[in-house]
């Protein structure tokens, strides 16, 4: 029925270089350091075990200024970030450009539960759910 029920668009972005999968008996895990951006604990807790769960390891900063520190501080050898958007002092898109100018190659998926800003800057390697 017309305005009954929900809309969910999903984005993908496509990758050269897609997240490695080492088999573990009979199911496959995912391996590599995720750096999880979000101020709402609860989420990150969560987050991170869903994360955890799949194999990776996890670490949790609540602040853009915390996960720019972190990569400043060892900007090699991670695998992704998946970052919040709405957070307070750091916003999630200069969070992302603070941390893709650390480092350049390092995917960002970018979470919130509002939908994409129509003026959000595209950048190559950055993906929204």
């Amino acid at each position: 029925m017309p305005s009954r029920g929900s809309t969910f668009t999903a984005f993908f972005a496509s990758t050269a270089a897609p997240a490695r999968m080492a088999a573990t008996g009979s199911s496959a895990r995912f391996a590599g350091r995720v750096l999880l951006v979000d101020d709402e604990p609860a989420v990150g807790r969560t987050t991170a075990r869903v994360l955890t769960a799949l194999g990776f390891e996890v670490e949790v900063s609540t602040s853009g200024r915390e996960a720019v520190a972190r990569l400043a501080a060892r900007p090699q050898g991670w695998t992704l970030s998946v970052c919040d958007l709405v957070m307070p002092e750091m916003d999630g898109h200069e969070t992302t450009r603070r941390l893709r100018a650390l480092a350049p190659e390092l995917p960002v998926l970018q979470v919130s539960g509002h939908p994409p800003a129509e003026d959000a800057p595209a950048m190559p390697g950055v993906a929204f759910l």
